[in-house]
């Protein structure tokens, strides 16, 4: 997590109201991220350790997500920073569903900014200064974020035989490649210089950007090691 995250030092164009609407409608509110999980029938009554563990670790990371995009909203008055929020406030109400369902103790603190994980926190902390310090950084942050996120819910998914936790990680993982691609997009209008992966392999990134639709599982091969249990850069 102490990977800097990449600076373009060239904004050639402002961010046109205009331009982020287009992308809220293709990417925000156009995903198919909401769980119906009072369809779903529980196929296990207990989780093991590693599933636990990954809940309540993406319970507050989608709420790193949220809360960062509201600051970033704030700060820049982009709605698609705005729009994404929502989005990531609709994934943290997805896994506080598994959580009760399994009668777990909900992590999460009420207010934002701050995070029971304190390797969350100090992500979050880090990410605010940095998206603060221009729109362009805002975006990089963005897309930061997300590819983090890419990776953990991978990362969840290995270490899952639950139906349950499966389908919701997967719901969360074709919803943050639609984000991902959101801001990608959007900087890349912005900049001389196309986005670069921050933390991921550049092969798995250039698979999910170049691809307008996840697989049906959601799932896309990478060939990093980084991810919440493997360390990142």
């Amino acid at each position: 997590m102490k990977k800097t995250i990449l600076t373009l030092t060239i904004l050639t164009a402002m961010l046109g109201i205009l331009g982020f609407n287009t992308l809220e409608s293709v990417y925000a509110f156009n995903e198919q991220t909401a769980v119906a999980l009072e369809e779903l029938e529980t196929t296990s009554t207990e989780l093991t350790q590693d599933e636990i563990d990954a809940l309540l670790f993406m319970r507050e990371e989608e709420k790193l997500a949220r809360d960062v995009y509201l600051a970033l909203y704030e700060k820049w008055d982009l709605v698609i920073f705005k729009n994404i929020a929502k989005s990531e406030q609709r994934h943290m109400d997805s896994v506080k569903t598994l959580i009760d369902r399994y009668g777990l103790e909900d992590p999460m603190l009420g207010e934002a900014g701050e995070f029971t994980n304190q390797e969350l926190q100090s992500l979050y902390n880090e990410l605010v200064i940095k998206g603060s310090q221009s729109i362009t950084d805002a975006l990089l942050v963005g897309g930061a974020i997300e590819e983090i996120d890419i990776l953990d819910l991978q990362d969840g998914l290995k270490d899952t035989t639950n139906a349950d936790v499966s389908r919701v990680f997967e719901s969360l993982l074709r919803g943050s490649y639609n984000h991902l691609k959101a801001f990608v997009n959007t900087c890349n209008r912005q900049n001389s210089e196309a986005y670069q992966p921050q933390y991921m392999s550049q092969n798995a990134f250039d698979e999910i950007i170049g691809q307008s639709n996840a697989n049906g599982n959601g799932r896309f091969q990478s060939n990093t090691t980084m991810g919440r249990r493997g360390g990142r850069r």
